[in-house]
């Protein structure tokens, strides 16, 4: 361990993150006044999932902000896997209300739909002017974001991520503009998050973390992170999954979910999620599933990379990986997230969500666009190796 930290010290590392980071149980009730009045706010817009504002959920917030603002609008046409017109859509009502303060709410679509709309209120034209890292002229309005799901870390990450029709694949918008004003994580936000909903988003974070564990660009910095997050995840998804009112399980997998976020802001996601792309703007495949369809094939393909590495991850996962050589060790993390699938109920393959085999060597191709992500990933990935990621999916 400590060799590695060393290791990753001998090049150079930076670590971005938001302003400002609360967490714990009650952090909206008890903080959330309290930070949109040090922003010096008045017109707030909360965008927000349709299903928590039928759900009541928005109330929370509501409730927390009666008498500290002139105005308080709620956009809840925040859709799955969003498409580019949501953050328009956003920005439009931001410049017509007069609007200086957004808050997301939500998963990760709706915090992706509050950056977007941060920004091109600000900096005018259309999401896909920014696709790719650092395309962004200016700051957006400030944005507060407040997940309701522990595995999205949108809320500490400097990217938002749209589906664009016309080009039929997701792109991802990076830039420092997209980093939250505060990040308010408050486990109790999860508590009502549905079973299947608590498995995906769980599997989002244990990626995050992975990826960034092993990203070409990992550091010391984002591996303190990317660790304890793994073991927590291993440690408690299936709790929270199995009872979604243990509230210890949950504030674990908020807190994994966090540290997770923060881990891969640095250091990135890489083939997983270039592989999920196209699996979501193709099949409407939430991304946690899609993430987790292909985490098998890509981690087998990336083992030879760095078998210390994959033998620390499955150990993490509950993996007995003693009396064992590096290579049975790093094998054994397959087995880890198989097994951890097994226990979450999750499908194991694209066919059984629906995927034809006959899209899926197009779906290969079209990983190949996500170069953003590609390029952290510890292996190279050419064109044939995406399409057989998908095979072997299959």
């Amino acid at each position: 361990m400590i060799q590695d930290f060393v290791w990753g010290a001998m090049r150079t590392s930076s670590f971005c993150a938001p302003s400002r980071i609360v967490f714990g149980p009650g952090a909206v009730r008890q903080n959330l006044a309290a930070e949109v009045r040090s922003i010096g706010a008045k017109r707030v817009l909360i965008v927000a999932d349709p299903n928590l504002v039928k759900a009541g959920m928005t109330e929370s917030l509501n409730e927390a902000l009666k008498g500290e603002v002139e105005e308080l609008l709620t956009f809840s046409e925040v859709l799955p896997e969003p498409p580019v017109d949501i953050p328009l859509k956003i920005a439009d009502i931001v410049k017509e209300k007069g609007i200086d303060l957004i808050i997301g709410f939500g998963g990760g679509s709706s915090l992706d739909c509050a950056k977007g709309g941060s920004i091109l209120a600000t900096n005018g034209g259309h999401p896909r002017d920014y696709f790719g890292v650092n395309k962004v002229k200016k700051p957006g309005i400030p944005t507060i974001l407040i997940p309701s799901t522990a595995g999205t870390g949108s809320e500490v990450t400097a990217v938002a991520v749209f589906d664009d029709p016309k080009q039929g694949a997701k792109f991802g918008i990076q830039s420092p503009f997209n980093y939250a004003k505060v990040a308010l994580v408050d486990p109790e936000m999860t508590m009502t998050c549905p079973p299947k909903v608590t498995a995906s988003s769980g599997m989002d974070a244990l990626i995050h973390a992975v990826e960034a564990y092993t990203s070409k660009d990992a550091s010391p910095l984002s591996d303190l992170l990317a660790l304890p997050a793994i073991e927590l995840i291993g440690h408690y998804l299936v709790r929270a999954y199995a009872d979604g009112k243990n509230i210890e399980a949950r504030t674990a997998m908020s807190l994994a979910s966090l540290w997770a976020g923060l881990s891969f802001a640095q250091a990135g996601c890489a083939a997983v999620h270039a592989c999920a792309y196209p699996l979501g703007s193709t099949y409407h495949v939430p991304h946690g599933l899609a993430n987790s369809l292909m985490f098998v094939p890509v981690t087998k393909f990336n083992l030879i990379s760095n078998y210390d590495r994959y033998g620390k991850i499955a150990s993490l996962l509950g993996e007995d990986t003693q009396a064992l050589s590096l290579k049975e060790k790093a094998e054994k993390c397959v087995d880890a997230i198989v097994n951890l699938m097994k226990s979450l109920d999750m499908p194991l393959k694209l066919r059984d969500v629906g995927v034809k085999e006959e899209t899926l060597e197009k779906m290969g191709k079209d990983t190949m666009l996500q170069t953003r992500l590609l390029a952290h990933n510890p292996r190279e990935v050419k064109e044939e190796d995406a399409i057989r990621f998908f095979k072997e999916a299959y």
